[in-house]
């Protein structure tokens, strides 16, 4: 699972993890982004996140735990300014940089801030944004309150978690008997942080005023479970004509929807609006 739930996002361990990791973690995600997961997750990502944002370019949008701007730097691209902020100086100083020359720094406020105790008002902003795990930090509950907090009535959460059946089939191979606890909801960690089930995520932020709009499996194939049903020359490729490219993308624009898929998808993709 190449994503950022390697350390608790919440925890004072985890900014000093993540200070370290500044240097070589876009290196690592670029990485991934040259696999077939990581072109159709990309692409997947982008596309529910251009759907559900303000029509209103001047619209207040955050970024929580937005790392090194993987979403920002698109976002400010296309005429958007954002708060971004991060446990991590390191990353956010790699952010600064990239942002700088690209000449869009003046579109952003960053802010090293614990995603757990954000200094903003209530009602700050008109669009959340939270993906890459830092939902699934020391005090999960804690963040989600934070993040509905300073969301205006009638903005949009958009924000992601680790799916608890997929790390448990993951799990098993090291502790069969810790999987079954996590299946059983009888136990909620894992290397990468809190897991949630499908209607437990659904159920923490409608219990917190958010209207839930939909609830998506993970876009990239190896995260559904599909990338090891293609064909061994189209998984190994390095690269993949426009045809089977697109075929792939609507298969999973599909698949990512379908409740079946979802529940075993490598994590879960919520969209809510503040009620």
């Amino acid at each position: 699972m190449k994503r950022r739930e390697t350390a608790k996002h919440g925890d004072v361990k985890s900014k000093k993890f993540w200070d370290d990791q500044a240097k070589a973690y876009d290196a690592i995600h670029d990485e991934f982004a040259k696999t077939l997961g990581g072109k159709v997750d990309e692409q997947m990502s982008w596309e529910i996140l251009k759907e559900n944002l303000p029509e209103d370019k001047s619209a207040k949008i955050l970024d929580a735990g937005g790392g090194t701007g993987r979403w920002t730097l698109p976002l400010v691209k296309i005429g958007y300014q954002v708060t971004l902020s991060d446990i991590s100086s390191g990353l956010l100083r790699v952010a600064k940089e990239k942002l700088s020359k690209q000449g869009l720094f003046d579109r952003v406020e960053l802010r090293e801030v614990n995603i757990t105790n954000l200094p903003f008002a209530d009602d700050s902003f008109d669009f959340v944004l939270c993906w890459g795990g830092p939902l699934s930090c020391g005090d999960s509950e804690r963040a989600a309150s934070e993040l509905v907090r300073v969301l205006r009535k009638g903005g949009r959460i958009l924000i992601d978690a680790i799916n608890r059946y997929y790390a448990a089939l993951h799990r098993f191979e090291d502790d069969p008997s810790i999987a079954v606890k996590m299946v059983k909801s009888e136990f909620n960690g894992s290397p990468w942080g809190r897991v949630f089930g499908l209607e437990e995520f659904r159920e923490m932020f409608e219990g917190r005023g958010i209207r839930v709009l939909a609830i998506y499996g993970r876009s990239s194939p190896d995260g559904l479970g599909v990338l090891d049903l293609l064909p061994k020359e189209i998984r190994e490729a390095k690269e993949w004509s426009n045809e089977t490219f697109s075929q792939l993308m609507n298969l999973m624009r599909y698949l990512n929807k379908d409740p079946s898929f979802i529940g075993i998808a490598g994590s879960l993709l919520l969209v809510g609006e503040k009620i």
